[in-house]
């Protein structure tokens, strides 16, 4: 059995959305996502995380292999034995990608990936962010980018974590809040609020226990 919220559609309820359409199932993760015109279908290992996409035409599949401790390895095509970039993690996150070119990635306080060099010390992307993540200026090509500790997923505007998905998009998670917040903090009592609010101050990695936003890694 499944269950779905409704699929936004464009033009509708939501029509000046840039949010693309999802369907979700009984656990509440992304069951589709058509924001590339085209309906994706992930699937999930028994911890939660998305390990395989593939689009219904069969023109690719993709497989996503994670590390014991959680970080994704790189992404793999199965049908055409090809890495499409291997990743080095460190301390939570993606330090190195290698691929054409290798993509060394540069954090913020908060997490999120600013700078993306080569190996050389080149510059290849620089982004500045809005708080709640919205891309405000690009400088260089969009590579694969992290908000705040949280990875974003390829073919959606989301971020999964172990919990919920967030979208920068709205700001705001798009599960409500399992444990359903503290009435000693009036903050937490919006379920759907992320990091209390405060995106500036405080991160939310894991999509259920808000905490001080951490030290710049790099």
């Amino acid at each position: 059995m499944t269950a779905s919220w409704p699929r936004r559609k464009r033009g509708t309820a939501y029509p000046n959305s840039r949010e693309p359409d999802y369907e979700y199932d009984a656990e509440g993760r992304v069951k589709y996502s058509a924001s590339t015109g085209q309906w994706q279908y992930p699937m999930y290992n028994a911890l939660g995380q998305r390990v395989e996409r593939f689009l219904p035409n069969g023109s690719y599949t993709l497989d996503y292999p994670f590390s014991l401790s959680g970080e994704e390895l790189g992404t793999y095509s199965a049908g055409g034995a090809t890495w499409f970039g291997e990743n080095v993690p460190a301390a939570g996150r993606i330090l190195v990608q290698y691929d054409s070119p290798i993509r060394m990635q540069h954090v913020n306080n908060l997490g999120t990936t600013t700078v993306v060099t080569n190996e050389a010390g080149a510059e290849l992307e620089d982004q500045l962010f809005y708080p709640w993540g919205q891309p405000w200026t690009v400088a260089g090509l969009p590579y694969l980018m992290h908000f705040a500790g949280m990875q974003q997923l390829q073919g959606a505007r989301l971020h999964p974590t172990q919990f919920r998905d967030y979208t920068r998009n709205l700001g705001r998670w798009m599960r409500p809040d399992p444990l359903a917040g503290d009435v000693t903090n009036p903050q937490s009592l919006n379920r759907y609020a992320y990091a209390l609010n405060n995106p500036v101050s405080n991160i939310d990695p894991s999509g259920l226990l808000t905490c001080p936003k951490r030290v710049a890694h790099l």
